[in-house]
């Protein structure tokens, strides 16, 4: 998940910190978070609650999807309701029927939950789809 990203080599200092540091995931192991919902490969509205698996299923994150004609992203807040990150996935999706974006240019961009031009010009980072027949997505 985007807030759980490491920290990557090519980011300006100003990113180099974690976006919410108590959902930082300690463990080498990592964590393993449970989405119940449907997300189709396609623009829309609704809101899906994300839990914890390791911790009995606790509920840690709410993402409100909405992906409209004009605007399209993915609001990820806290369960105390503090905005965390926006995903900008305009590129990423098209409406249901039409095809999606062409593959080389088929991105989402994790940027820091602010109003300020900044945060949305410098991504935190881009996750790129993999090549066809491909399940690994790529977040640079």
């Amino acid at each position: 998940l985007a807030l759980l990203l490491p920290l990557l080599d090519g980011m300006s200092q100003s990113h180099r910190q974690p976006l919410c540091l108590p959902l930082r995931v300690l463990e080498q192991r990592g964590t393993t978070l449970s989405i119940e919902g449907a997300v189709e490969p396609w623009r829309q509205e609704l809101m899906i609650t994300v839990t914890q698996v390791e911790r009995g299923n606790l509920e840690v994150l709410n993402l409100f999807i909405s992906e409209g004609p004009q605007d399209s992203g993915i609001l990820i807040e806290s369960m105390q309701r503090l905005p965390l990150a926006y995903v900008d996935t305009s590129n990423a999706v098209n409406i249901k029927g039409a095809h999606p974006p062409e593959q080389s240019e088929r991105v989402a961009r994790i940027c820091r939950a602010s109003f300020a031009v900044e945060d949305v010009d410098e991504p935190y980072a881009v996750v790129r789809a993999p090549p066809a027949g491909q399940r690994n997505y790529i977040a640079r």
